[in-house]
């Protein structure tokens, strides 16, 4: 939560101290990580992690088969079907589970199934942190990829740090990635920028 003391009297500064006093090749790896303590440091961390990880997974693995399969388009099309299709049935299962569909009893017996799966807690299913934002962040860069808008990214820590950023992952909003793909390949802000907004 952006709103915490904790957030912005320790996380963030610390942060923006280690984000500005690295080298340059560094920065990236400085994102990500703090993007992984970010999602630690919130309610049910396994679980937003877990599931946060397995849509990003997804969405990677979908732009990479419709990379390799361009040319023959009735591939890449089922790829990107497929892909959009397995993200929205995760976001549509946790927003059903989180309603909870059928009667309490029967919600229990299943979060008693799935524990495991990080999809339970005592009090009943859990919806991860940014899932929404996440999901149709996903669903736009797969069709950015299908459409040959941008190139798929290869490097799968630039990617990771792309839909897991902590600024935006709790309210957004939802960033194309041929928005952010130049920012994340210069990584330059200093303190006069960070000074400026």
């Amino acid at each position: 939560d952006f709103t915490t003391l904790e957030f912005i009297f320790v996380f963030l500064p610390i942060f923006l101290a280690v984000y500005l006093l690295s080298k340059q090749p560094w920065r990236l790896h400085i994102i990500l990580a703090a993007n992984g303590l970010f999602i630690l440091a919130s309610p049910y961390p396994k679980a937003n992690l877990f599931w946060l990880s397995i849509v990003s997974i997804i969405t990677y693995t979908t732009g990479l088969f419709i990379d390799i399969n361009r040319q023959k388009g009735s591939i890449a099309k089922l790829a990107a079907w497929t892909g959009i299709l397995s993200i929205l049935f995760t976001l549509s299962a946790f927003k059903a589970l989180a309603i909870g569909v059928g009667d309490r009893y029967t919600n229990l017996y299943f979060c008693e199934k799935l524990e495991n799966l990080f999809l339970c807690n005592a009090r009943g299913f859990i919806v991860p942190l940014g899932i929404s934002y996440i999901t149709f962040q996903s669903i736009s860069y797969i069709i950015d990829v299908f459409k040959n808008q941008i190139p798929h990214e290869k490097n799968p820590i630039k990617f990771i740090t792309y839909t897991l950023y902590f600024p935006k992952l709790i309210s957004g909003p939802i960033v194309n990635y041929k928005n952010i793909n130049k920012q994340l390949q210069v990584l330059g802000a200093g303190v006069d920028d960070i000074a400026a907004g």
